[in-house]
């Protein structure tokens, strides 16, 4: 039991300064408040929607 323990820790330990190392202080920093929904991101996903459905319309008119 005390040898989990001791591999418990220094994995802990090493988790810890590698974090450290990489610039984490124990804050999770956000870039926006919000999601940033545009015009041409509501106009991309229509698009990429659209597409697959509009081609296999076009597969199905011509074989009937």
């Amino acid at each position: 039991m005390g040898n989990l323990f001791i591999k418990s820790f220094d994995r802990a330990e090493n988790v810890y300064r590698s974090m450290e190392s990489r610039g984490f202080d124990g804050n999770f920093y956000v870039v926006e408040d919000g999601a940033a929904v545009g015009n041409l991101n509501i106009a991309l996903l229509f698009i990429f929607i659209l597409a697959p459905i509009s081609i296999k319309v076009i597969e199905l008119v011509n074989i009937i």
